[in-house]
């Protein structure tokens, strides 16, 4: 009679041995493949245990890990965050792109962190400056047939093509922007509809402009007259663009530039000469 300790032993020798075969793939040439538990790859039975120490050692693991579940603060919404999630919750929540430098890492939970370093439209990514005739009627192709319908694929392209100047991909990529999301084609591109200029030939009804440019007009105090007078051009284009570009939003134009252009709009319709 085997005493219950022996007894307990093969019990977990079984447990071991069946767990071990859960692992192990069979081959019609009778060779034994295992597949790592981390990578997924298939290799040899009797390399399983040397990959697992070369290329997944514990300590590797756990320091990736450990920097996965650091923290941290975004000062756009005043909350915690992990490193992991960090560019997701950026773009969804807050419809920032990262640049491509890395962001500064955060202390741990509780403790603020500096701000990231994000810009405020997609970084676009290093294209070459020319392009072959093939790759250029598939990269159309692709576009006309909503192969990029999402709006950051479509930013970076339309970023990436202004580099290039090809303007039947610029139209192309504008043409598909218009149609996926409205608003970032009148933010980046310009008016979804023209409106008549009324005899004006200098205001933003007779010359259309994205919020973008109105916005550099704005700062640089190169806004057209014509624009002042015009009711269209002041409620449909400039009070849109402070709306994106305002002080209380992106803060691109400042509280006193505003001020600025309001009181030049007042004196040059309602003031009394």
């Amino acid at each position: 009679m085997k005493s219950l300790q022996e007894q307990l032993e093969e019990v977990k020798k079984s447990f071991k041995k069946a767990s071990d075969a859960d692992n192990i793939v069979k081959t019609s040439t009778s060779k034994e493949f295992k597949v790592c538990a981390v990578c997924s790859c298939k290799l040899l039975a009797k390399n399983h245990n040397k990959h697992m120490q070369k290329v997944h050692p514990p300590e590797k693991i756990d320091k990736v890990k450990a920097e996965n579940d650091r923290w941290l603060y975004c000062e756009l919404c005043k909350k915690n965050v992990k490193y992991k999630h960090f560019i997701k919750h950026m773009s969804k929540v807050h419809g920032k792109l990262l640049s491509k430098d890395k962001y500064k890492r955060g202390s741990l939970f509780g403790k603020k962190s500096k701000s990231p370093i994000f810009n405020t439209q997609a970084t676009p990514k290093k294209i070459h400056k020319s392009i072959s005739l093939g790759s250029r009627q598939t990269l159309l192709a692709k576009i006309n047939q909503g192969r990029y319908d999402t709006e950051i694929e479509l930013i970076r392209l339309l970023h990436n093509t202004n580099n290039l100047g090809d303007q039947d991909i610029i139209k192309a990529i504008q043409q598909r922007l218009k149609v996926i999301s409205p608003k970032i084609y009148r933010k980046l591109v310009g008016p979804l509809i023209l409106r008549d200029p009324m005899g004006s030939k200098s205001c933003y009804c007779a010359i259309p402009k994205s919020y973008q440019e109105i916005s550099n007009d704005i700062i640089n105090s190169a806004v057209p007259f014509a624009s002042l007078l015009c009711d269209a051009c002041w409620k449909e284009d400039i009070c849109a663009t402070w709306g994106y570009f305002g002080a209380y939003s992106e803060g691109t134009i400042s509280l006193e530039v505003w001020r600025a252009l309001c009181e030049a709009r007042g004196e040059s319709k309602f003031s009394i000469f």
